[in-house]
């Protein structure tokens, strides 16, 4: 046995060594709240990042309350120099690793939760009520500690007006400390996985795009472009308002959580966070003045198509068509014209598919078909097409399209779509299990244009 690798207040770490070279790691907790979400965390959540995360081989649950977990390879990445392109490659991967883990079902309340899974006190279930309760806390604690000046209250009150914007998200598996000190890389910066896991519980899903201990969102905004590109999509308006908020909220614990243990040097960087924040929501003096969410994020309308709508959708297919050869690597047609989808054209002028045209605001914005599929031992809804115009993505309108098709066509549902096509993959995981509370299955079949990722599920009406 060799004596830690690495201590804090919260827990101490020894790597132990056998005799034959292998290594594992002892983490024993001085606090059973943070024992109990790490046992749980290795037990239900790290199966969705496989060998990208340390297996739990053993807990000892009598005081003082210790885990043993295997070694991943590998060496934390805020201790070792990499390039620029380097660090923008592991944020990436970083945000697909983090996409795995918010696409695991969703939880039954917001939370620290028991190592069995249990609610260790009256469950909240409502996201508003939850994440204005941390604001409040946090606000009380930094206020306890004095010194929050006129910014740091303009920046709070944009933050109490901006938590309806939580309301109806469910509570997704969290790490809550996720960044560079807890992700391993190899030499030559290539990501191995993610470490610790005694701050996890559930939480809203962009909890962990605002806990950064060196605030790499203000100061290297890049990396966070590149995180959220790895993740597979970029924030909506309504999501950069809960951003600004949960900043707010990280803010405030940096201050008092510094005051509370010495760290001063935290507790003005929490300071400097405020001040920043405050900047970016306000305008002329301390006068609140937070930019409205765009009218692209108005309710997207489901128009039924016609037969007068086929060269409308005709023209859009070949958008869509060539949307998806940039992850397909398919290559431009001599004629310079992108074509496609012929079965469902097929099947459009046969009358054996529903399609939809999609509108914003009265002005065009996609479309979309539903084709009812009767077979001998099941009958189920597929989404043939599905399709959202450039203009109108990362605001909301293709997961409320979505679920406006999935509510009124209720019964079974199969969605199919190209495995390498990456973003599609992760926006129909993400859509479905907010609308299932992860109850799906998830397949792959081969398919004459390749893998393709089957996902099927039941919708109520």
């Amino acid at each position: 046995m060799q004596e830690g690798s690495r201590s804090h207040r919260r827990s101490s770490v020894m790597r132990l060594r056998t005799a034959d070279g292998q290594c594992y790691y002892a983490k024993i907790h001085r606090e059973d709240a943070f024992w109990h979400r790490e046992v749980h965390a290795y037990q239900q959540w790290t199966k969705a990042l496989g060998d990208r995360a340390p297996r739990l081989l053993g807990v000892y649950d009598k005081s003082p309350r210790a885990l043993l977990i295997s070694q991943l390879p590998g060496r934390a990445m805020e201790d070792h120099p990499l390039s620029e392109t380097q660090q923008r490659n592991v944020w990436r991967a970083a945000g697909q690793s983090l996409a795995r883990l918010h696409d695991l079902p969703s939880g039954g309340f917001f939370g620290t939760c028991l190592h069995d899974g249990g609610c260790p006190g009256p469950p909240c279930r409502d996201a508003v009520t939850y994440v204005s309760a941390e604001l409040e806390s946090r606000v009380q604690a930094a206020a306890a500690v004095g010194h929050l000046d006129d910014a740091a209250h303009a920046a709070i009150t944009v933050a109490r007006e901006s938590t309806p914007l939580f309301a109806g998200e469910r509570p997704v598996a969290c790490h809550r400390d996720y960044g560079p000190a807890n992700w391993q890389v190899t030499e030559v910066g290539g990501w191995v996985g993610l470490l610790d896991f005694e701050m996890a519980h559930w939480d809203v899903r962009m909890a962990d795009f605002a806990r950064y201990p060196d605030w790499q969102w203000m100061h290297r905004t890049a990396l966070l472009d590149a995180m959220w590109e790895g993740y597979g999509a970029q924030p909506t308006p309504g999501q950069e308002r809960q951003l600004l908020c949960l900043r707010v909220i990280y803010a405030l614990s940096a201050i008092g959580w510094g005051h509370a243990h010495s760290h001063f040097a935290f507790a003005e960087e929490g300071r400097r966070a405020l001040t920043y924040l405050a900047q970016h929501c306000t305008q002329g003096g301390h006068t609140l003045n937070v930019t409205p969410l765009p009218a692209a994020t108005a309710i997207p309308e489901l128009v039924p198509a016609t037969d007068t709508d086929l060269a409308v959708v005709t023209n859009l297919s070949r958008l869509y068509i060539y949307d998806m050869s940039m992850h397909m690597g398919w290559a431009c047609p001599e004629s310079g014209l992108f074509g496609g989808c012929d079965e469902f054209f097929a099947d459009w002028r046969a009358g054996r598919t529903r399609p939809h045209l999609i509108r914003v605001g009265g002005e065009l914005a996609g479309f979309a078909a539903v084709k009812p599929m009767n077979k001998t031992d099941v009958s189920y809804s597929y989404m043939q097409e599905f399709f959202v115009l450039g203009k109108f993505r990362r605001k909301g309108v293709g997961r409320r399209v979505a679920q406006e098709l999935f509510t009124g066509h209720p019964g079974h549902w199969q969605i199919e779509q190209l495995l390498a096509n990456t973003p599609a993959v992760l926006f129909w995981r993400r859509v479905i299990a907010d609308h299932t509370c992860g109850h799906y299955t998830e397949r792959v079949r081969q398919s004459p244009w390749g893998p393709m990722n089957v996902i099927e599920f039941a919708s109520a009406a």
